[in-house]
């Protein structure tokens, strides 16, 4: 596969629903296959979930410390909030 060009389409709003056994198929083969791609596996997802944790954690004890940088949070309507 080295050297060969990739032709990658990108749908912003795709559909996973399957209307056959074939469109099953065919949808399972390319979920597997962009994970692969992008090497996302279950230990990766969750050490990157604990990570993030972790680095909120962090942020929520600097302000109770008294730290200038506040988190802020988005609410439904896209306005920032301070948490």
């Amino acid at each position: 596969d080295y050297g060969q060009p990739w032709l990658l389409e990108v749908n912003h709003d795709p559909s996973f629903s399957t209307s056959s056994d074939l469109d099953l198929k065919l949808k399972e083969g390319l979920i597997k296959d962009t994970l692969t791609i992008l090497n996302i596996t279950p230990q990766s997802k969750r050490r990157k979930v604990n990570m993030n944790a972790k680095e909120l954690q962090e942020r929520i004890q600097q302000n109770s410390r008294g730290s200038k940088d506040y988190l802020h949070v988005y609410n439904k309507y896209g306005e920032r909030e301070l948490l």
